[in-house]
Order: C-alpha cells, then sequence, then structure tokens
C-alpha cells in the first residue's frame, strides 16, 4: 500500500484515482484513458539573478489535457493556510502564474510551429511589457524545454484554458466559495477523501 499525507498526495490522488470525478465535475466528456496529466509541472522557482529579469514562474499542482478543455490546476486541502473559514484566497504569486500561462497558451496558439528561438524574439518586447520584472527564457534551457513541450501537447486551437482549484478535505467536507481573483475565474472542484490513519494519511495506491 502506498500512503501520503497533506496537499500533494491529496493532489496526486484526485489527478489519478479521482481523474474520473474530476472530468465529470468539469463537464467533460473526456475518458481517463484519452486525458494527459502533468502533477506539479516545474517551471522554475528561483531566478539566477534576483537582480535582472526572471523567466521562471512557479510550479502548478497540475496540468490537465483533454479533448475538451485543458485546465491549470491550483490543489489546496482543509488544512491550506489559504483557506480562511469559508473562502479560499490566492496569493499574488499564483495569481501571476496563472496570467503568464494565459499569454504564452494564446501567443503559441498563434505559432505555426515549434521553434522557440522564433517565437521568443517575436513575442519578447510584448511579454516584457505585460509582465514587468518578467522574461521569456531563451532556447534550449531547461525552462524553455519544457515550457515548449507542455505547451506543445496542449496545443488544440479554440480550446479554453480553464483555471481549476482543486479542494481536497480530509474526511469532513467544507466547501470554499469558488475563487475569482483579477480577471481569472477559478471553477472548483472537490474532493471528500477518506484518511486510513493518523491525522490525514491516505491511501495512494
Amino acid at each position: 500500500m502506498l500512503l501520503g499525507y497533506g496537499e500533494d498526495a491529496l493532489t496526486l490522488w484526485a489527478l489519478t484515482k479521482g481523474l474520473p470525478s474530476f472530468l465529470q465535475q468539469l463537464g467533460d466528456g473526456t475518458a481517463p484513458s484519452e486525458t494527459t496529466v502533468f502533477f506539479r509541472p516545474s517551471f522554475g522557482r528561483k531566478a539566477p539573478n534576483p537582480r535582472g529579469k526572471k523567466s521562471v514562474f512557479g510550479e502548478f499542482d497540475g496540468i490537465v489535457c483533454s479533448l475538451e478543455a485543458n485546465y491549470l490546476v491550483e490543489g489546496k486541502w482543509n488544512k491550506s493556510s489559504e483557506l480562511m473559514e469559508s473562502e479560499i484566497t490566492l496569493s499574488p504569486v499564483q495569481i501571476r502564474r496563472h496570467e503568464i500561462m494565459h499569454w504564452y497558451y494564446e501567443n503559441w496558439q498563434q505559432q505555426d510551429q515549434g521553434d522557440w528561438g522564433a517565437f521568443r524574439d517575436r513575442n519578447k518586447r510584448d511579454f516584457e511589457e505585460v509582465f514587468s520584472g518578467y522574461t521569456i527564457p531563451t532556447g534550449g534551457t531547461t525552462l524553455a524545454k519544457n515550457l515548449e513541450y507542455v505547451l506543445s501537447v496542449m496545443r488544440r486551437k479554440d480550446f479554453p484554458l480553464q483555471d481549476v482549484l482543486l479542494y481536497s478535505s480530509i474526511d469532513a467536507m467544507a466547501t470554499p466559495s469558488v475563487v475569482q481573483q483579477n480577471d481569472l475565474r477559478f471553477r472548483l472542484v472537490t474532493f471528500r477523501v477518506r484518511p486510513v490513519g493518523g491525522d490525514g494519511f491516505i491511501a495512494i495506491g
């Protein structure tokens, strides 16, 4: 038996064992077998030069690519510090992560073929004007390669890119209100997972 604890374990459970319900709650008819799930895809956490423009913008808890939409997932649980009574407030860093990925997705869709160098040359100035203090990573870097790969998997023209708050509760369910911050509207997906022991261990596999 594989046991896990906390927010990451609950997110992994929801995106594997709970994937059919995840899709159903979003009104997505894609079969789980036809869905691609990125678990905790990281786009960097720390810039090598804190005084220069940074290209890193953090780590999603998940990205789910179905045949109907693409979902950027923020996972929270009933012990998350962001949960105050029945409301979850995401940090500015988390909101900015979603905004940046939306920009990449929308602009990458307009490119005819995968060429990160050309994409960067064409969009660098506009990107830096929209996101002060940030820049597009140089081609050939780990961040550029990972971004290009994820965007290529997500690349389906006219498919919506949706923001999802995945809220998991251990045993008792206290459902928070739907999150809406800046121009982003987070759709809410909830799970109630029974613990197997201690104060919140769950069976992942």
